[in-house]
């Protein structure tokens, strides 16, 4: 929303001021989304839509909590809690309770900052933190003896770890084609320089520099640009294939 457009010519700075602050209210959640990646925004969308269903399970029907923050109203720090405890009983991973929990403390403050929900409730939401580590740990110990699951869905809350031997067989060139080059020289990205994919499915040949021996990529996840010196199975591989993979 573009708040600039919103203000109409007055005779005062008061009523000017008045004009901006009523502008500024109603864009709140939109003048914080612009400058959010779009997986931020997609994950705060999820986070929120969770968060509806919880209210919604008492009866209570609800608005957009992602674009209106009118439809904020009346939601204070004590529902907050009651989620998250919803949440737990509920079987969500711990990680995704904090995260779930965290996007609505946020857009709480926003909904504050553009007058729908008091201070008083602000106040009280800055001591509903998340569970540290710990806590976590000792949090899913009671939930499995009380038989209540600790995540949805398949994925694993622990890395898959990777033995020097299975590392080296992954950046082997398996059979000479482009594709077999290819993919041996990405697992060495990945392995050696702790790439990820999305920076290494962004890599053009030019970011390669052979004279001084560095790769410069983007960081999607940071917004920022790194060089590092090419090393190892890394920089011999591509000093074998160069240009052809």
């Amino acid at each position: 929303m573009d708040i600039v457009t919103t203000i109409q010519k007055t005779n005062t700075l008061v009523d000017l001021g008045s004009q901006a602050n009523e502008a500024a209210a109603r864009a709140v959640f939109s003048l914080y989304q612009e400058r959010r990646p779009i997986n931020t925004q997609r994950s705060q969308r999820g986070a929120l839509r969770l968060f509806t269903e919880f209210v919604q399970s008492s009866g209570i029907r609800v608005s957009d909590l992602y674009s209106e923050p009118a439809a904020w109203r009346g939601i204070g720090w004590g529902l907050v809690q009651a989620f998250q405890q919803w949440l737990i009983q509920n079987g969500y991973s711990m990680k995704t309770i904090n995260d779930r929990v965290s996007t609505v403390k946020v857009y709480m403050s926003l909904a504050n900052q553009g007058g729908i929900i008091p201070d008083s409730d602000i106040l009280k939401l800055q001591n509903l933190r998340g569970y540290t580590h710990k806590e976590a740990i000792d949090t899913d110990a009671k939930r499995r003896a009380n038989g209540i699951a600790t995540r949805k869905g398949n994925k694993k809350n622990t890395a898959t770890i990777i033995s020097d031997d299975q590392a080296l067989v992954l950046c082997l060139v398996r059979n000479d084609t482009p594709q077999a080059r290819r993919d041996a020289l990405m697992m060495c990205f990945l392995l050696d320089h702790g790439m990820r994919v999305s920076e290494v499915s962004l890599l053009k040949i030019e970011d390669i520099d052979l004279e001084k021996k560095q790769i410069t990529f983007y960081r999607p996840k940071t917004g920022k640009t790194s060089r590092h010196n090419l090393r190892g199975r890394a920089w011999d591989l591509w000093w074998l294939l160069g240009p052809s993979v």
